[in-house]
């Protein structure tokens, strides 16, 4: 009985929705930074939203975005702006979820 579930949660968990990758990210100056994030999506058919984050030196976040990505595509690459309220040092994917 066990075997069965941990079976199932192994393959579940292994095979997501939505995988997601930070490519790079770059100050572009004190009011925004661009991140580039390439995601590979288990169906073409759902439409996703990725939620961005910036954060400052202190790890506060400064700025953070959604970014929607129409159906249609199996696997994309996206460079996006985050406008922030002080200077950020690094941005990052918070989460992706159809």
């Amino acid at each position: 009985m066990g075997g069965s579930w941990l079976f199932w949660s192994a393959n579940h968990y292994s095979h997501p929705e939505t995988r997601s990758s930070l490519v790079s990210f770059a100050a572009t100056d004190t009011r925004s930074i661009q991140v580039t994030y390439s995601l590979v999506f288990k169906s073409k058919n759902l439409a996703h939203q990725c939620r961005l984050i910036a954060r400052d030196y202190s790890a506060n976040v400064v700025g953070e975005l959604t970014d929607s990505i129409p159906a249609g595509v199996r696997s994309i690459t996206r460079t996006v702006a985050i406008p922030t309220r002080l200077k950020a040092v690094n941005a990052g994917i918070e989460s992706c979820r159809p």
